[in-house]
């Protein structure tokens, strides 16, 4: 019988009624025994959790592994979940914006349009946060990819590596969020002048609706910005300092999620 059908196996010894199961595809390693995280599910809602391995046969194994698949697990599905829906918009939304502007002002050297010279930054400085994103993203899914995925085992190291992403992403997020909060007048004056000037039939229809989504979700921004109170906090730190505090943080999050795979532990039990 090939690994992953005995793994199904062990996973269907805890599996209740009606329910769906969810195998994270890497384990953790200890002492030459591989133990993999198992998410029980009944109608997308999460009924309960086990650690199965092939090999290992000590709890303390097992409960050694529990935290570093939780943690692991958690901070990549956030990449994967957050970072990859932040991807799906493509910098050519900015550049379409950005190229007739400056082919006008190019055209137009003795232009006094502060309007559309500082929205014009604005939107470079965006355009160049969001590929840093983009590039961040891709490069993790390409070792996710290549290696969790051939390997099907995670070490200490990918979870660093993995947590570094996360504080990456987050960083980039906050400060591009806060920079279009910080401007939303600018960026209704730039959108105002490109009309205007007829600048908008020179930019293709979606990314004119582009532009007006971002300026109707800027509306939203102050909100959304609470969830970054941690960038915030850290922002007069060293990248290093950051980093170190950000681990911290999801470290935290990551064990407060693992009390409640404790309480719905179905294996190993008795602990």
């Amino acid at each position: 019988m090939m690994e992953v059908e005995k793994l199904i196996k062990e996973v269907k010894k805890y599996k209740r009624l009606f329910e769906d199961y969810a195998l994270n595809p890497f384990s953790y390693e200890i002492n030459g025994n591989k133990y993999y995280l198992v998410t029980y599910k009944r109608k997308e809602i999460e009924t309960g959790y086990a650690v199965i391995s092939l090999e290992g046969h000590l709890k303390d194994e097992y409960l050694q592994a529990l935290p570093k698949l939780v943690l692991f697990s958690g901070a990549s599905g956030n990449i994967f979940r957050e970072i990859g829906s932040r991807t799906s918009v493509g910098p050519e939304f900015f550049t379409d914006i950005i190229n007739p502007v400056e082919e006008y002002l190019k055209h137009n050297i003795n232009s006094s349009n502060e309007t559309l010279i500082e929205g014009l930054k604005l939107f470079i400085d965006l355009r160049k946060s969001h590929i840093e994103t983009i590039d961040l993203y891709k490069k993790y899914e390409k070792f996710y990819d290549s290696k969790i995925l051939k390997e099907n085992v995670i070490s200490d190291n990918d979870i660093e590596y993995t947590l570094e992403v996360v504080f990456k992403a987050d960083m980039l997020q906050y400060d591009h969020s806060s920079s279009v909060y910080k401007n939303i007048k600018l960026l209704e004056q730039f959108r105002d002048e490109i009309y205007k000037i007829n600048l908008d039939k020179k930019i293709p229809n979606e990314s004119r609706k582009f532009l007006k989504g971002m300026l109707h979700y800027s509306e939203k921004l102050g909100n959304e910005l609470k969830k970054f109170e941690f960038e915030k906090s850290v922002q007069s730190l060293t990248t290093e300092e950051q980093l170190t505090k950000k681990k911290i943080e999801v470290q935290k999050s990551a064990a407060e999620f693992q009390e409640k795979v404790m309480k719905n532990l179905r294996h190993p039990l008795n602990i």
